[in-house]
């Protein structure tokens, strides 16, 4: 049995762009469901669902910023990935804030949006697998401050990635201990994560 196409909810109120779209994800096997305004993506969302929303941060009856929220507040863990353009740079940076995936700048490269979709759908396909139960570490990195839940956000946001990190942070923070965090998360997790003490390594070597 093959799998099911992962889902799609392309939201956008100009037409052209819709049609290109839908073209170019039906193309790469995905199913595409359109809305143009607010209110039919959030109708469509409730009623259909999506695997992943990509969505325009500027729509004509209500913001793009307002749809990220109504579509969290349906589904915490909802997948969103944003479009804007050069002068809504301001509303690509909040709708990262409020827990969008990523953002892609208009006019973009098809391959962008290909990639970015795909890293995307790897996020939430580790999800599935890992069955929404927190890892042993998860419970190690104790708060529930805005700052902590941020991490665990980007966390599982980088972790879905093959993008090197880098963690910054006094002696003491627990950079191995988010570092850990990320490697448990990730697709390389069933293998070795190796710790090394740069600063015990010896000049010469």
């Amino acid at each position: 049995m093959s799998a099911r196409a992962s889902r799609i909810l392309l939201v956008d109120d100009d037409e052209s762009l819709r049609s290109f779209l839908t073209l170019l994800l039906q193309k790469e096997g995905y199913e595409v469901r359109t809305a143009a305004s607010y209110s039919e993506a959030v109708e469509a969302f409730r009623s259909h669902g999506a695997d992943l929303v990509l969505q325009d941060v500027r729509l004509p009856d209500r913001g793009g910023i307002d749809l990220l929220r109504s579509l969290r507040e349906i589904d915490p863990q909802a997948l969103v990935v944003v479009m804007t353009a050069y002068t809504t740079w301001s509303d690509a940076v909040e709708a990262m804030r409020l827990g969008a995936f990523d953002y892609l700048r208009k006019p973009f490269d098809n391959d962008d949006i290909k990639t970015t979709l795909s890293r995307a759908l790897r996020l939430r396909a580790l999800r599935a697998q890992k069955g929404g139960v927190p890892s042993h570490l998860e419970g190690q990195i104790v708060g529930h401050s805005a700052a902590i839940r941020r991490i665990h956000e980007l966390v599982r946001r980088v972790a879905a990635t093959d993008a090197t990190v880098l963690i910054q942070g006094e002696s003491g923070t627990g950079k191995e201990l988010v570092a850990r965090y990320i490697h448990e998360r990730s697709r390389r997790a069933k293998g070795p994560f190796v710790a090394i003490n740069c600063g015990a390594v010896p000049e010469p070597l």
